[in-house]
């Protein structure tokens, strides 16, 4: 299985998609985000593949990239809301 610092690693690309939907997000007013809805948006909206997956964009990961959005820009802490996660997790 892989990890998500593994997925991340191979796919940069990605979570740079996610930052820039989120911020543009952000910027149109949004007081909260969900990120499968950044997910959706990017697997609908936009062109690109990951490497090592069969799929398009892996929905295990989606809560693993809001929290390293958070951990990147803290001040948009407010606009997720975060259940605990299973297991250990290096973001």
């Amino acid at each position: 299985m892989v990890t998500f610092q593994q997925y991340h690693q191979s796919n940069p690309h990605l979570y740079e998609l996610y930052k820039m939907i989120a911020i543009k997000l952000i910027r149109q007013g949004r007081r909260k985000l969900g990120s499968k809805y950044i997910f959706e948006h990017m697997r609908y909206d936009f062109t690109f593949r990951s490497e090592n997956d069969p799929f398009k964009i892996n929905n295990n990961f989606a809560p693993m990239y809001a929290r390293k959005f958070i951990l990147e820009n803290p001040q948009y802490g407010h606009l997720f809301n975060f259940k605990p996660l299973k297991g250990t997790i290096v973001l």
